[in-house]
């Protein structure tokens, strides 16, 4: 991305993005879902990790494959950081059906724009990383709601 670009957001700003490593390596799709989820959602979301190098990503314990090695791929949360937020944001989300969707228990949401809408879903329940489909959705906003 180049600084011209962020005239397309709306939410957004590059300064947010310099604090965590920079806007240039962040690939444009990911930024245009984001700020479509952002207008879904209604509220305020932070950006707290975006692109990320082989270093970076192995010292957070990211996948050897991950989307954030490539540009493709945010982690965010609710400007507020409550936990009663998650469950609007994670709503948005599947309703937007996002290519690649996990979520953590220390509140972050990940996001990414591969193209299999089905096949990236995970939550991480401190430290153990279990899939999900579509189907159990459910069991989802359930989890979040038994931390909240």
């Amino acid at each position: 991305m180049n600084l011209s670009d962020f005239d397309d957001y709306r939410h957004f700003k590059p300064s947010e993005l310099e604090k965590i490593g920079g806007y240039e390596q962040v690939d444009k799709s990911v930024m245009d879902l984001v700020e479509q989820v952002r207008r879904d959602y209604g509220k305020r979301i932070r950006i707290t990790r975006a692109f990320s190098t082989p270093e970076q990503n192995a010292a957070v314990g990211g996948s050897e494959y991950s989307k954030h090695l490539t540009g493709f791929a945010l982690d965010i949360t609710p400007h507020l950081s409550e936990l009663r937020y998650y469950p609007g944001l994670v709503m948005s989300l599947l309703r937007m059906r996002v290519g690649g969707l996990g979520l953590y228990t220390d509140g972050h949401v990940h996001i990414d724009t591969r193209s299999d809408v089905c096949g990236a879903r995970w939550i991480q329940y401190h430290g153990e990383k279990r899939e999900w489909t579509w189907d159990s959705a459910a069991d989802v906003m359930d989890y979040y709601g038994t931390i909240a």
